[in-house]
């Protein structure tokens, strides 16, 4: 007997890997990254209205609270909205925005790669990325 069930069909064509703790910058605007691939990206947002439009092509900054962050990556909205809200009408909402990155440089396509990997190798062992912070010579 056939599955009647439909599954969706994931259109992302590189693997995500769930982050944590790590913030995407665009335009003065923060959210906190769910998961990330070589080509996007989709993270959660607090406000009372969704993000303007004219943020749907800009440039944003991935972890730039770190010590290397990544800078002015291209990236297109894919998608965006908001989540079930058990508060009052009129209140802050949680959204969750997709984007797609544009034409990284050569630069750009290293660096997130090698974030990537670090996130790769820390969730096959179990291990949660923490932002690097600068610290005072003792």
């Amino acid at each position: 007997m056939a599955n009647s069930l439909k599954t969706s069909h994931d259109r992302r064509k590189d693997q995500r890997i769930a982050v944590k703790n790590c913030m995407f910058d665009l335009n003065l605007k923060f959210g906190r990254i769910i998961d990330i691939s070589a080509s996007g990206l989709s993270f959660y947002y607090a406000d009372r209205q969704p993000w303007p439009e004219h943020l749907e092509t800009t440039r944003g900054n991935l972890c730039p609270e770190t010590i290397r962050p990544i800078r002015n990556l291209p990236v297109q909205t894919v998608s965006d909205f908001a989540l079930p809200n058990k508060f009052s009408p009129g209140s802050i909402t949680v959204r969750r925005r997709s984007i797609r990155f544009g034409e990284l440089s050569y630069m750009q396509r290293i660096k997130l790669a090698a974030f990537i990997r670090q996130l790769s190798t820390l969730a096959s062992t179990g291990a949660t990325f923490h932002r690097a912070t600068h610290s005072a010579p003792r």
